[in-house]
C-alpha cells in the first residue's frame, strides 16, 4: 500500500493499494481512496472499472447507496454528451438539443 497526506485520519490520506483474492484471480485489483473510505475507486482483473463498488460486474459500474448519477458536462465545447453503439451505427446518442441534432439521434 503506498499512502499520501498530511495525516493518518479520515479524509486526509490517500491510499493507493493492490488487493490480492488469489493468484492469478481476475479478482484481484488495484484499489484508490481515502483513509477511512476504503475502496472508492477499483480496476479488476477483468478491467473492470468500479466507481463505490470493489466487484464491478460491467466494464464501467457506479455504485451509491442512495442515488447514482453520472454527469457529463461541457467546459466550453459545442455539446455534451453520451453515445452508446455496438461498434456500428446502431445506437443511441443522448445530447442537448441544438440547430443540427436532436436528442436520440446519431450524430
Amino acid at each position: 500500500m503506498m499512502s499520501v497526506g498530511t495525516a493518518d485520519s479520515s479524509y486526509n490520506m490517500g491510499q493507493f493499494y493492490f488487493y490480492k483474492a488469489g493468484s492469478g484471480s481476475t479478482s484481484n485489483r488495484l484499489s484508490m481512496g481515502l483513509h477511512s473510505v476504503d475502496d472508492v475507486f477499483n480496476i479488476l482483473g477483468t478491467g473492470n472499472v468500479g466507481i463505490g463498488t470493489t466487484s464491478p460486474s460491467v466494464r464501467f459500474h457506479v455504485y451509491n447507496t442512495s442515488d447514482a448519477a453520472i454527469r457529463i458536462q461541457s467546459g466550453g465545447g459545442s455539446s455534451a454528451y453520451l453515445q452508446l453503439d455496438d461498434g456500428s451505427s446502431n445506437g443511441y446518442l443522448i445530447k442537448n438539443l441544438s440547430s443540427s441534432t436532436g436528442n436520440g439521434a446519431l450524430a
